[in-house]
C-alpha cells in the first residue's frame, strides 16, 4: 500500500486505511474482477461464477465484532491479500457505496462508520479479495427478521485459512 493510493495511509498502521470509491471509480478499478467473481446477487452459493471453489456459511455479519472480522482478514491475509473491497448493488447507481480497505478491524470501522458509507451496512454487501481469490455475500436482513448470513465462496486456501482462525 501506498500513501497515493491510500489518503488516509499510515505507516505505523495506528490510523486506518481505506479509500472511498465512487462508482466510476470502482468499475475502473474493481468492475472486471467483480463480474469475474459474482453472477447474481442472492447469497446463496448460485451467485458465484467459479464452481471450483468451497464455500462456507456463516450465520453472523464480518462487522458485528472484531473478532468475527478477525476472521475474515486472518484468511484474506493467509493468501496474501492485505486489502479487500466492500460494495453493494441494491440502489442505483450501482457501487455507489465502495470501499478498498485494509484487513484490520480499526480500518474496517472507520470505513463503514465514515459519512461516505451512506446506507451501506443497511444493504445486502459484496466483499472480495483484490486478488479475485475470495468473495463474499453478507445478507442484512437481519435488520427486518433478526437473521442474518454470510456466505464466502474461495480457493481451498482460503477455506482452510478461515478454518484454520
Amino acid at each position: 500500500m501506498d500513501a497515493a493510493r491510500f489518503p488516509y495511509f499510515s505507516r505505523s498502521y495506528r490510523h486506518p486505511v481505506y479509500q472511498f470509491l465512487g462508482p466510476k471509480e470502482f468499475e475502473r478499478r474493481y468492475g472486471n474482477i467483480f463480474r469475474a467473481l459474482f453472477c447474481g446477487d442472492v447469497p446463496r452459493r448460485a451467485s458465484f461464477r467459479n464452481d471450483e471453489w468451497h464455500f462456507l456459511l456463516a450465520f453472523y455479519k464480518l462487522h458485528r465484532s472484531e473478532r468475527e472480522f478477525g476472521i475474515l482478514a486472518g484468511a484474506a491475509r493467509s493468501i496474501g491479500d492485505e486489502e479487500f473491497v466492500i460494495t453493494s448493488v441494491e440502489l442505483n447507481p450501482a457501487h455507489r457505496w465502495s470501499f478498498v480497505i485494509s484487513c484490520d478491524w480499526n480500518s474496517y470501522g472507520a470505513a463503514i462508520n465514515s459519512k461516505e458509507a451512506g446506507v451501506l451496512l443497511g444493504l445486502r454487501q459484496f466483499v472480495f479479495g483484490t486478488s479475485g481469490r475470495w468473495g463474499g455475500i453478507i445478507d442484512n436482513s437481519y435488520l427486518y427478521v433478526n437473521s442474518c448470513h454470510t456466505i464466502l465462496g474461495g480457493e481451498r486456501d482460503f477455506i482452510d485459512g478461515w478454518a484454520a482462525f
